[in-house]
């Protein structure tokens, strides 16, 4: 009887690694994770755009797809900004960190990589409204997000 139950004990304890493996471990979203853009006093929720995406099934296969979404500057056209002063720096932050991490800056129809150290950013110091796109890199997948600033 005890081999028995013991026998169950380790099933049990094999199927719920497996689960958790799946399913419970944050390495297996479903969709690319939320990005939100801090400065000292506020933040705001980047919006996601075009993105290809993978994820493990319960029987141990893989799921994939892609969206895709308009440009930066139409996606965040009517949302309202973040509002920072000159040279403010801003902090790109997700509960799962990407393997590699890009922002650019939107200017008419063309962009300007930034200069990025340990997830941070520093806003111009001309007055205005700016674009800036993310393009961030998990294994996983790809997505790129858009936010709006101004600066005042």
């Amino acid at each position: 009887m005890n081999k028995k139950w013991f026998y169950l004990l380790c099933i049990v304890i094999i199927i719920s690694f497996i689960l958790y493996q799946q399913f419970l471990r944050k390495t297996n979203l479903k969709e690319p994770p939320q990005i939100i853009v801090k400065s000292s006093f506020d933040d705001i929720k980047a919006v996601l755009g075009t993105y290809s995406w993978e994820y493990k099934t319960l029987l141990g296969g893989k799921t994939g797809f892609c969206a895709d979404s308009p440009a930066p500057p139409e996606l965040v056209k009517d949302k309202e900004p973040l509002v920072v002063e000159a040279r403010t720096e801003l902090e790109i932050v997700t509960y799962y960190k990407p393997e590699e991490l890009t922002v650019r800056l939107w200017e008419d129809s063309k962009t300007i990589t930034q200069k990025i150290r340990e997830n941070k950013i520093v806003v111009p110091k001309e007055k205005g409204r700016y674009i800036y796109e993310v393009l961030a890199k998990w294994k996983q997948g790809k997505a790129n997000y858009a936010f709006l600033i101004e600066v005042k």
